[in-house]
């Protein structure tokens, strides 16, 4: 087993010769197994249930708000178990804001009042490939027909752009003639680092009719409590609990050329 690090962790901090923003893109098409973790407070069995049949599921309750996901990118510096760099998180509003690329004060994360450190914690995985750039459906309701045709023209237009699979295309099924029909929602893993954390990264959910992301301090639409209900229990799905990550993301990709190829013999 790991020894715990006893402080906040300084190897996951950025620095000036990282890339502002790496592209996931990029990085899945070298690695196709890349995995993303998120951390949860407390134990596994606090949140599983037991079906009538039998069966233990996990509940939804590992998510509070879905909006701009949190999520750790595990093959970096970052050590995605609980007994390396997931259980810390910076206290201050330094180490959360998003870093603007330049070098970091250490100091600010020495202090004791500065992180938290989660004790018990656990690890949510995702393989990237399966929350990136896709889509999963949830109920929108309609007073009219007209209504409902207006937020079709809407969609497709909103989506025109989308580089998702030609599947994801299809955001809405808009032939029912009922008020009620199903729609896509779209989403999307984005690098956010902040000043304490390199390798934080959000998945973002884009409404079927806007190219923007619902932030999670944003105005929330009527349908976006049902939006965010069936995200949770698409993520159920698709989520495992910690495992060893069996690759190491080159420096190409997150450090600035030519400093990654300088420095290369002293990583």
């Amino acid at each position: 087993m790991k020894e715990i690090p006893q402080h906040y962790p300084l190897e996951i901090l950025p620095s000036p010769f990282y890339k502002k923003r790496f592209s996931v893109e990029k990085l899945l098409r070298k690695y196709d197994a890349l995995m993303v973790v998120r951390l949860v407070m407390g134990i596994k069995d606090d949140y599983m249930l037991r079906t009538e049949a039998g069966n233990e599921i996990l509940s939804d309750k590992v998510f509070s708000n879905v909006a701009n996901l949190s999520l750790n990118l595990a093959g970096g510096k970052f050590d995605t178990s609980v007994n390396g760099h997931l259980r810390f998180l910076p206290k201050n509003d330094y180490g959360k804001n998003i870093w603007n690329g330049g070098s970091v004060n250490i100091k600010e994360f020495k202090s004791r009042d500065s992180y938290e450190e989660y004790n018990p914690c656990f690890g949510l995985c995702f393989y990237a490939c399966d929350i990136h750039k896709k889509t999963f459906p949830f109920f929108k309701f309609f007073e009219t027909k007209k209504a409902r045709d207006e937020y079709q023209k809407s969609v497709l237009a909103s989506t025109a752009k989308w580089d998702g699979s030609n599947d994801a295309r299809i955001v809405g099924a808009f032939e029912s003639k009922k008020n009620n029909v199903s729609v896509y929602a779209r989403l999307e893993l984005n690098h956010a680092p902040t000043n304490g954390n390199y390798w934080h990264v959000t998945l973002d959910t884009y409404r079927p009719s806007e190219t923007d992301y619902v932030h999670s301090d944003g105005k929330r639409q009527s349908a976006d409590k049902r939006m965010f209900k069936a995200l949770k229990q698409d993520l159920i799905q698709k989520c495992f609990f910690e495992k060893e990550v069996d690759y190491n993301i080159s420096q190409c990709y997150y450090m600035r050329f030519p400093y990654w190829l300088l420095c290369k013999c002293y990583f």
